[in-house]
């Protein structure tokens, strides 16, 4: 075999080589945690982690709102579990009922909470 047959070779299998190594690191989506639509919206537990969010907030802010209903959520398991809920509240000091969205943090197994936002939902009409 001569030199430049060898050459070739050499390349398509260093090619080959690095092509492999590459689609082994590229980053699959399937990894990505997925948000998962919260189905039962009265499971005692997302009840729970809505009343968790109104109150932090009111706690941070000097508001007082009044819990009405969780409107839709999702959930994101992660180290810990992610909720993005939307919560129906009453402003008990201009009586008004509108939609927030609120993004809890959790580790159940520290039993840790984290609101990491809460705020006026952007579609205030939806009331699912």
């Amino acid at each position: 075999m001569n030199f430049k047959a060898q050459f070739i070779l050499f390349l398509s299998l260093f090619a080959r080589y690095v092509s492999g190594y590459i689609q082994d690191e590229k980053l699959d989506l399937n990894d990505v945690p997925k948000w998962i639509r919260i189905k039962n919206l009265q499971d005692p537990h997302v009840l729970t982690i809505a009343r968790f969010a109104i109150s932090q907030f009111d706690m941070e802010t000097g508001s007082k709102l009044r819990f009405i209903n969780v409107v839709t959520g999702y959930r994101q398991i992660i180290e810990g579990m992610n909720y993005r809920l939307i919560i129906r509240a009453e402003d008990c000091r201009a009586h008004t009922a509108t939609n927030y969205e609120a993004f809890v943090y959790e580790q159940d197994a520290k039993q840790y909470k984290h609101l990491m936002y809460f705020r006026k939902a952007l579609d205030d009409n939806s009331q699912e």
